[in-house]
């Protein structure tokens, strides 16, 4: 499972399969995390944890996608679109997002991470690794 999949990449979450799944798993909470606490909460960020099994990653998943969805049940409508670019959410990537826009971009990262995933299965040669990642 640690399979070099990035050695033409400066990207340190792109160098192995785990750096590469601990980062899509964190990346999860980090989008719940700047919506939740966009309510005055102050939860903080998870560390990166590193698995050795893609089993371990899949429960990891599984519970970033019921943590992201209580944080949108605790969200009125009035807080998914706003205008107002002063109250938009400022992340570490210097972008201003509302809700809907973060998680169309936590979407679309996810897709192009899955992706990724497809293509390191196709060109790596081992046959340890299976990958079944299902966004649902």
């Amino acid at each position: 499972m640690s399979s070099i999949i990035g050695l033409e990449t400066t990207d340190e979450n792109c160098t192995s399969f785990q750096t590469f799944l601990s980062h899509i798993v964190r990346s999860g909470y980090w989008y719940a995390i700047y919506i939740h606490n966009r309510k005055e909460n102050k939860t903080e960020r998870p560390e990166t944890v590193f698995h050795t099994t893609i089993k371990e990653y899949l429960q990891d998943f599984n519970k970033m996608k019921v943590y992201t969805e209580n944080v949108f049940k605790d969200l009125n409508d009035d807080q998914i679109e706003e205008l107002d670019e002063t109250r938009k959410i400022f992340t570490s990537w210097q972008q201003h997002y509302d809700t809907k826009q973060l998680m169309k971009h936590a979407i679309v990262l996810f897709l192009f991470h899955k992706r990724h995933i497809e293509k390191f299965k196709n060109t790596t040669k081992t046959t340890q690794i299976n990958i079944n990642l299902k966004i649902s």
